[in-house]
């Protein structure tokens, strides 16, 4: 007849110093210093599973900023009439398919990071690019020279989710104007 021994008395074997295989303790051998060093041995895996889960997510997000973010150019300040907020740099970096400047992608990719996926936006856009949708949509776009576009601070982002909104709200993004919805700015006030 086989004898089914409970995890406790298995862990218990492994801690039992013993000179013979004959050491392994019988499940009716339980005693409290036995649950104590059990008790012990349990949460000193748990908090080692935890640090390693915990360094894993670190080593995780830095290597996925890494790989998926990539610098494309600079922006050029030169036409743009705004202010633009302190620490500004005008380094444009990708993510999937959304370029914005350095900062702004920062906070972006943290927004993107609490949501658990990519929160698709359009984000910079050449004073060319401006000037022509600009000249499409008088009313909806704004004049080439005064567009956070311009220089990487502003985002579009259309059926955005609650989740989304609240994400991107934590980490320093704004809707400035009620009747655009989809646009948002990260600390400006355009």
């Amino acid at each position: 007849m086989k004898r089914h021994l409970t995890v406790a008395a298995l862990i218990a074997a492994l801690l039992v110093p013993s000179s013979s295989a004959s050491a392994v303790v019988h499940p009716s051998e339980d005693t409290p210093t036995l649950r104590m060093r059990v008790s012990v041995l349990k949460e000193m895996q748990h908090k080692e599973r935890q640090r390693r889960r915990q360094h894993h997510l670190k080593v995780h997000a830095i290597r996925t900023y890494e790989r998926k973010t990539v610098e494309v150019g600079v922006a050029p300040t030169g036409t743009f009439s705004g202010s633009l907020p302190r620490g500004y740099s005008s380094t444009l970096l990708k993510y999937h398919s959304t370029v914005l400047a350095a900062p702004a992608m920062d906070a972006y990719f943290e927004a993107c990071q609490r949501v658990g996926h990519y929160i698709g936006g359009s984000g910079y856009r050449s004073h060319a690019a401006q000037v022509s949708l600009y000249s499409q949509k008088p009313g909806l776009a704004a004049p080439p020279g005064t567009s956070y576009h311009e220089v990487g601070l502003a985002l579009d982002v259309f059926n955005v989710s609650a989740e989304e909104q609240a994400a991107l709200f934590a980490t320093g993004w704004r809707r400035v104007r009620a009747d655009e919805p989809w646009h948002y700015s990260w600390k400006v006030m355009g």
